[in-house]
């Protein structure tokens, strides 16, 4: 680092290290141009997080960066990083590709295998399809559980946030976790049959119209041909990156068969803890003559996944 550059460890606040090309393809943009490119970063990523649609690397440097600044990326991103976190409380952070696996997943896997002397390895081309870098970008929110909990609460007046004012978007999110919560204790990969039946026992089944308050907020009508179907409903979690459909990998069931996991959004967005806690909060209040405590549940559920939570 020379004095020519030192504003770049300050911009960032020395968050990382940065290589020398990136160094001198920032100097070659100057400061002022550093700043605005990442304020332009940050309103797209907002943009892209009110559609809950991911954003991609290739994206930003034709819209935000330009090919001749492409070098600079990871410094414009850095500083694009801290204005979310210090004034959005949000970040950027890299979600995996359709079809490849939980990073963090793969990881726990590895180490219990190593932990074990386990002699079952991943080919070279697995191990790259699970961890390869998928340039892909969705804001998750830096709050820690208690904040939210803690403005949530009406203990001292009126909330900051009124759960009850996000009419449409509070049910589609409790269904939402419902279907999660299923994929979860299914061994994180649950039968399109499965989901079904269980979502049938709560009076929801695929070709239905979902009740007013399971509709998204753009379809707030009272028209009940614009209502939306328990099958919308999964192709929009698809579509936002909540769920992903996949072919059945059990030999036994027909070739036709699906199964439903989680998508990446989901993993970075909730998480698995935060995916049990709910449910046992919901066994909780449903079984309110039971003394088992939420711990148990929990060990339950990290059971019945097959290993323990991640995320």
């Amino acid at each position: 680092m020379s004095q020519h550059d030192a504003w770049i460890d300050a911009l960032t606040q020395g968050t990382q290290d940065f290589g020398a090309s990136a160094r001198k393809a920032a100097q070659n943009i100057g400061e002022t141009n550093i700043k605005k490119k990442a304020q332009d970063l940050v309103r797209l990523a907002l943009f892209h997080e009110y559609e809950r649609t991911p954003i991609r690397r290739d994206h930003i440097i034709k819209h935000i960066i330009g090919k001749e600044a492409s070098r600079a990326f990871p410094i414009i991103f850095s500083q694009a990083q801290n204005i979310l976190r210090t004034t959005f409380a949000f970040e950027l952070v890299e979600a995996r590709g359709r079809g490849t696996e939980n990073p963090l997943l793969t990881q726990q896997e590895a180490a219990l295998d190593e932990r074990v002397g386990s002699k079952r390895r991943r080919t070279d081309e697995s191990v790259r399809k699970a961890s390869a870098s998928t340039h892909t970008y969705i804001l998750r929110s830096t709050l820690p559980p208690d904040i939210l909990k803690l403005m949530a609460s009406d203990e001292s007046g009126d909330p900051v946030l009124d759960w009850d004012a996000s009419e449409g978007e509070l049910g589609t999110m409790g269904l939402l976790f419902v279907v999660l919560g299923i994929i979860l204790v299914s061994g994180r990969q649950a039968p399109d049959a499965r989901i079904r039946a269980c979502l049938a026992q709560v009076s929801l089944s695929i070709d239905r119209v979902m009740p007013m308050s399971l509709q998204p907020l753009e379809s707030g009508t009272s028209d009940h041909s614009d209502r939306h179907t328990l099958d919308m409903f999964f192709q929009r979690a698809m579509r936002q990156g909540y769920l992903e459909r996949v072919r059945a990998t059990d030999t036994s069931q027909q070739p036709s068969a699906l199964e439903w996991r989680w998508g990446p959004r989901s993993e970075v967005e909730m998480g698995e803890h935060a995916v049990a806690s709910f449910m046992a909060e919901l066994y909780g209040q449903i079984k309110s003559e039971s003394s088992e405590p939420s711990v148990s549940i929990l060990k339950r559920i990290e059971r019945a996944a097959g290993t323990s939570l991640v995320g």
